[in-house]
C-alpha cells in the first residue's frame, strides 16, 4: 500500500514537473498570437503613429520581440515623413513570474522592454545616459490578461554635447495597472526634477506627480479622471540685463474628468495654483474650472475615429487641418441637436491690486433638431451667452503698459530708436490710457469700484454689453462671415 502511494505521488510530481516544463513553450505560441493582435489594435488607435511587429523569436522558456513605431518627424513639411523608434522586448514565459512589488506569482509572462532610438538620436542619448536605456519598462502579465507595468528612466546631470547648457534630470518612474481584458487601467507616476540651464537661461521643473483611473466604455471611449500636481516651475531669461524675464509658478494642480451620462458625454478640467510670480510681481492663489456638457458620445467617437484615419493618411499639415475642419462641420448638426453647453466657473486670481474674477456660460438650444451650420441666423437665435470679467484697474493698466513698452523696445524704426527708456515708458503709459478711454467710450469696458469690468449677454439673437444693446457686434460677426 505504501509503495503504491509513493508511486502515485511520484507520478503526480513527475506529471507536474513535465507540465511546468512544457507550459512555457505552449504559452509562447499563445503569447505571440496575442502580441501580434494587440500591436495591430494599438496601431489602429495610434493616430499618426504606426506600430508593427518587426520580429518575434520564440524560445522554450523565453522569447524576444521587437516593436517598430513610426512617428511623425518633428517640423517635417509632409506629415507622411516618419522617424522609426524600436522597443525591444525580453519575454520570460509563465506560468510563474517575479514582480518587485508582488514577489513570485502565477503569470502568463514577464516582459522587460527597452527603448532603441534611431541612429540620429543615439549619440545624444549615449552622452547623457551612458550605457543605460533612456526608457525601460518591466511588465508582469497575469494569467487572465491583467497586467502590471513599471516604467523607469535613469537620472543624470551633465553638460550638453557642445557644452552650451547643462541638463539635470532626476529620472522618471511610473506604474500602470491594467485589469483583465485591458478595459480598465490605473496609473501613477513621478518626475522629481528637471533643470536645463546656461549662464543666462534657466528652465526647471520640480515635484511632478500624476495619477488617474480610466475604464473603456462599450462605445470605445475611455472614461475616468486624472490629476497632475507640480511643486514648482521656473523660467528665467537674463540674456538682456536691462529687461530680465522671470516667471515662477508654485504648487500647480491640473485635473481632468470624462464621464458618460446616458448617451451624452461630459468633459471637465481645471487648474489651481498657489502663486504666480513674474519679475518679482507675485499673484495667487488662483483657479479655474471648465466643463463641456451634453456632447453626443456616438458622434464624438465617430469624429475621433475619422480624425485618426485622416492623420494616418498623412499629407501637408495645412491640408489635414482643413480636412479636420470639414469633418467637424459635418458632425456639428448632430452635436448641436443635443443642446451642448460650456461653462467656465470659477475663474479667480488674487493679486496685490485686487481680485481678478470671471465666468462664462455658453448654451445652445438644440431642441432635438439638426440645424445646418450654414443657417447662421437660426444658430444665433438659439445661442445664449453669459460672460463676465473683472480686473483691478491698476493691474490692467500695468499689463497694457508693459506690453506696449516691450513692443516699443523691440521696434527698430528710427522713431523708436530715438526714444530713451524713460520716454518709451511715458509713451507706453499715454498709449494705455488712450486705449482704456476708447474702450470705455465704446461701452466695451466700464470702471467701477477700482476695477475694469465687462459683462456680455446674448439671447434670442440680441446682444447686450454692460447692460446696453450692442447688436452691432452681431452684425459685424455675420458680415465677417
Amino acid at each position: 500500500m505504501k509503495a503504491s502511494w509513493e508511486i502515485g505521488a511520484a507520478a503526480l510530481l513527475g506529471l507536474a514537473g513535465v507540465t511546468l516544463i512544457a507550459a512555457p513553450f505552449a504559452m509562447s505560441f499563445y503569447l505571440e498570437q496575442e502580441y501580434r493582435q494587440q500591436i495591430a489594435r494599438w496601431s489602429q488607435q495610434a493616430g499618426q503613429a504606426n506600430l508593427q511587429v518587426e520580429s518575434f523569436e520564440r524560445g522554450w522558456f523565453a522569447s524576444t520581440a521587437v516593436t517598430a513605431v513610426d512617428l511623425p518627424t518633428p517640423n517635417a513639411e509632409n506629415a507622411a515623413d516618419m522617424t522609426r523608434v524600436r522597443f525591444i522586448h525580453d519575454i520570460k514565459h509563465g506560468p510563474l513570474a517575479y514582480d518587485d512589488a508582488l514577489g513570485l506569482k502565477p503569470a502568463f509572462a514577464s516582459v522587460v522592454t527597452t527603448l532603441d532610438l534611431p541612429p540620429e538620436m543615439q549619440a545624444p542619448a549615449r552622452h547623457f545616459f551612458a550605457d543605460q536605456a533612456p526608457l525601460s519598462s518591466n511588465a508582469v502579465i497575469g494569467l487572465l490578461g491583467d497586467a502590471v507595468i513599471d516604467i523607469y528612466s535613469p537620472p543624470f546631470n551633465k553638460a550638453s554635447l557642445d557644452g552650451a547648457f547643462n541638463v539635470a534630470w532626476q529620472g522618471l518612474s511610473g506604474r500602470y495597472e491594467i485589469e483583465t481584458g485591458g478595459s480598465a487601467l490605473h496609473f501613477t507616476g513621478t518626475l522629481p526634477a528637471l533643470e536645463v540651464s546656461d549662464s543666462a537661461h534657466q528652465f526647471s521643473l520640480q515635484g511632478l506627480s500624476a495619477q488617474g483611473q480610466y475604464r473603456q466604455a462599450d462605445n470605445g471611449l475611455w472614461l475616468g479622471d486624472s490629476v497632475f500636481n507640480l511643486l514648482k516651475i521656473v523660467f528665467r531669461d537674463d540674456s538682456d540685463p536691462a529687461r530680465p524675464q522671470h516667471v515662477t509658478l508654485e504648487r500647480v494642480s491640473l485635473n481632468g474628468t470624462q464621464v458618460l451620462e446616458g448617451e451624452l458625454l461630459r468633459l471637465a478640467g481645471g487648474a489651481k495654483l498657489d502663486s504666480l510670480t513674474t519679475n518679482e510681481v507675485k499673484m495667487g492663489p488662483g483657479q479655474y474650472q471648465a466643463e463641456l456638457r451634453n456632447l453626443h458620445a456616438e458622434t464624438f467617437t465617430q469624429l475621433q475615429r475619422e480624425m485618426e484615419t485622416l492623420q494616418k493618411q498623412g499629407g501637408p499639415p495645412e491640408q489635414i487641418q482643413q480636412q479636420v475642419g470639414l469633418l467637424f462641420v459635418g458632425v456639428l448638426p448632430e452635436i448641436l441637436k443635443r443642446s451642448p453647453a460650456l461653462e467656465v466657473q470659477p475663474l479667480q486670481l488674487s493679486t496685490a491690486q485686487g481680485e481678478v474674477d470671471g465666468r462664462l456660460l455658453v448654451t445652445f438650444d438644440g431642441s432635438g433638431e439638426a440645424i445646418s451650420p450654414q443657417n447662421l441666423p437660426q444658430l444665433m437665435q438659439r445661442l445664449e451667452i453669459e460672460a463676465d470679467i473683472s480686473v483691478p484697474a491698476p493691474l490692467a493698466r500695468e499689463l497694457l503698459v508693459n506690453n506696449r513698452y516691450r513692443e516699443l523696445s523691440g521696434d527698430e524704426s528710427p522713431q523708436s530708436l530715438a526714444l530713451s527708456d524713460v520716454e518709451m515708458r511715458d509713451q507706453a503709459r499715454r498709449w494705455a490710457d488712450q486705449q482704456f478711454a476708447k474702450l470705455q467710450a465704446q461701452n466695451i469696458l466700464e470702471k467701477r469700484a477700482g476695477h475694469y469690468r465687462s459683462s456680455l449677454r446674448m439671447r434670442n439673437g440680441s446682444i447686450q454689453l454692460n447692460g446696453r444693446p450692442a447688436d452691432q457686434l452681431l452684425g459685424m460677426a455675420m458680415g465677417a462671415r
